[in-house]
């Protein structure tokens, strides 16, 4: 017969140690994942918005009226003016409705902007006129955070009266390009704020919430046989910063 060696603690086998893998790096790595895809989205929309404005400019800049020496007609150039400075308060009055101020910013926020506050302030820099000023914050119905909306509506009308009086140069081709680059770009500032407000699947945030539950819950049985009594604390501990209050 062959030898067995003894085994310790008076013959008994030593108890198995049954440790419950934490789903951490699996997190890590789906959460760097939808960080990732988020970024480059955004990135992606935030560049669509800055060509689509850039499109209608150049379409602008090339079919606007010229007299015999190249140079822009009186009303092509108010044109020119009334789009230029529509599309920076466009832009402006975008994003601050996407910003939302935090808790303990000490300057100021973007997200002035959009409010009566922010608007009074855009009036002095002449960055639109006191009837504009009126038709934004007289409009008790529309949102703060969609007041962009009726400038892009403005800019649409002006070009579209534009080409009815014939300061704009082009045919129905032009006119069908230049609306389309104005849904492109309504398109766009919509997708990135879709984006902003469903940041990562739901599916996932469901998965990770079970996986979390049960491992707060089986976390004092697994661990009892190591840990003994000190499991109480540590499970709180574990309960705190895995699962929360």
């Amino acid at each position: 017969m062959r030898n067995h060696r003894p085994l310790p603690n008076g013959g008994q086998p030593k108890p198995r140690v049954c440790i419950l893998p934490l789903p951490t790096p699996h997190n890590a790595r789906a959460a760097r994942w939808c960080a990732d895809g988020f970024w480059l989205a955004t990135k992606g929309n935030i560049r669509k918005v800055q060509g689509r404005i850039n499109d209608v400019g150049l379409l602008l800049a090339t079919h606007s009226q010229r007299d015999e020496l190249g140079h822009y007609s009186e009303q092509a150039r108010d044109l020119l003016d009334d789009v230029a400075r529509w599309s920076r308060l466009y832009h402006l009055l975008f994003w601050a409705g996407q910003v939302r101020p935090a808790k303990y910013d000490e300057g100021a926020s973007l997200s002035v902007l959009r409010t009566e506050r922010g608007l009074t302030h855009l009036l002095a820099r002449r960055c639109l006129t006191k009837t504009e000023h009126e038709l934004l914050v007289d409009k008790l119905t529309l949102p703060e955070t969609q007041r962009h909306h009726v400038v892009l509506g403005w800019i649409t009308r002006r070009i579209a009266c534009a080409r009815r009086d014939g300061v704009l140069e082009g045919g129905a081709g032009m006119e069908s390009q230049m609306l389309d680059r104005l849904l492109l770009l309504r398109a766009v500032c919509a997708s990135i704020a879709d984006d902003a407000s469903a940041r990562m699947p739901l599916a996932y945030v469901h998965l990770v919430q079970i996986l979390l539950d049960a491992l707060v819950a089986l976390a004092p049985f697994a661990l009892y046989s190591r840990l003994g009594i000190f499991i109480v604390p540590l499970c709180g501990i574990l309960t705190i910063f895995y699962r929360g209050f």
